[in-house]
């Protein structure tokens, strides 16, 4: 699997800073809660996805093999009407001009958003999306 785009944007009651870990797990976090999201395929000839998209609800414990790919600062802004135009969001693409796409390999493997263990602003919602590959 090749992680190729990632979005992250937010609101929160009142305007603040977040700071984000994209991280890369070698070993799979353990227990924690988590809602297993059904992925949007681009093209609805594709097979089911081999991926799994976990949202947790209670923290899973993570092993030491995570390692930070980037760090990114959100300031996020007061959560907007339902009648106002949204935030922007923070836009990475991995694989461009040269580089390579986060490659996870195996079924340990994971690409993580994480607040690093920082406190959860009041009344944010967050907005998060990955878009991967599947192709060799």
């Amino acid at each position: 699997m090749k992680v190729v785009r990632v979005e992250l944007s937010g609101a929160a009651t009142a305007a603040t800073e977040t700071l984000w870990y994209l991280k890369k797990h070698t070993i799979a976090n353990t227990g924690g809660t988590s809602t297993n999201p059904t992925p949007v395929k681009y093209d609805s000839n594709d097979g089911a996805a081999t991926a799994l998209v976990l949202l947790y609800t209670a923290l899973p414990t993570i092993d030491a093999s995570a390692v930070n790919v980037r760090a990114v600062r959100i300031d996020l802004a007061v959560a907007p009407a339902a009648s106002t135009v949204a935030i922007d969001r923070y836009v990475i693409e991995f694989g461009l001009n040269g580089g390579e796409p986060i490659v996870l390999r195996g079924v340990a493997q994971e690409f993580a958003f994480n607040l690093g263990g920082g406190t959860i602003p009041s009344g944010e919602v967050a907005d998060c999306t990955i878009v991967w590959t599947e192709e060799g």
